[in-house]
């Protein structure tokens, strides 16, 4: 089994957790011990109760709250969802990982791996064996890339 790297790149625990679980595609992912299997719906489901519960407080104290402004924040932003189909410890895919965690991206989210991967890297492959990256907006990913130069490009956009 090769090594799979996961980076929400943001905040998480209440809001957070179940949100990046739901952008990660978690659907499909069945529990051990006999456990219902987890739909991503469910979790998005969860953060945005999460999120509603405490709206009124937001507005009346809004700086006692920060970690739920940037909770709002996150809700109402558009992510970016970048997928790299490579094996992490691969100078090639360093590269790319690189170019990712270059800057300061609020909104984005990492899956990088090969083999056995997390739902987002599911059914996506390396074009003609070379490390592969899939920046994705609202999960609608743009043509996959094998350059930094372009995958730095598609960032920008």
């Amino acid at each position: 089994m090769k090594p799979s790297l996961i980076l929400p790149l943001s905040w998480s625990i209440t809001w957070g957790a179940p949100k990046k679980l739901a952008r990660f595609g978690a659907e499909g992912v069945i529990q051990g011990g006999g456990e219902a299997e987890v739909q991503w719906s469910d979790h998005e489901a969860v953060a945005r109760r999460s999120l509603a519960s405490m709206s009124d407080l937001l507005g009346k104290h809004p700086l006692g709250f920060g970690q739920w402004l940037a909770a709002l924040d996150d809700a109402l932003a558009t992510p970016v969802e970048v997928a790299i189909i490579g094996d992490p410890g691969v100078e090639d895919t360093r590269a790319m990982l690189d170019v990712v965690l270059g800057r300061y991206r609020p909104h984005q989210l990492l899956a990088a791996g090969s083999g056995d991967v997390p739902p987002l890297l599911k059914h996506r492959e390396q074009m003609d064996g070379k490390v592969t990256a899939y920046v994705c907006r609202n999960r609608v990913c743009r043509a996959p890339v094998s350059d930094v130069v372009m995958l730095l490009d598609m960032l920008r956009a």
